[in-house]
């Protein structure tokens, strides 16, 4: 884990793939927003179809913080994921001979 003083952990799972808490995944971040996109691009990129960004889905996902000041996991809270394909194109000058 980060030594950043905002980094908290955070459990996120995803009920419609058939998971439950007990399969959740440990990611390490500032806000659970950012753990969430996170775990939609490791997700997304897993089998290379790109699911969540070329709208054929959106999950709902389950997350929980840590609170450090007591170390005990705070309520699960839902999020819809979704994403969007963003182009990126390139130049360079080809100079002649």
């Amino acid at each position: 884990m980060s030594g950043h003083p905002d980094t908290k952990s955070f459990l996120i799972w995803c009920p419609e793939k058939g998971e439950t808490e007990g399969d959740a995944m440990v990611l390490f971040s500032s806000d659970p927003e950012m753990v969430v996109e996170e775990w939609a691009e490791y997700t997304d990129t897993e089998g290379a179809e790109y699911t969540i960004v070329a709208g054929k889905e959106s999950p709902v996902v389950m997350v929980r913080e840590r609170d450090r000041g007591k170390g005990v996991w705070k309520q699960a809270t839902i999020w819809k994921v979704s994403g969007r394909s963003i182009p990126e194109y390139t130049a360079q000058e080809v100079k002649g001979d």
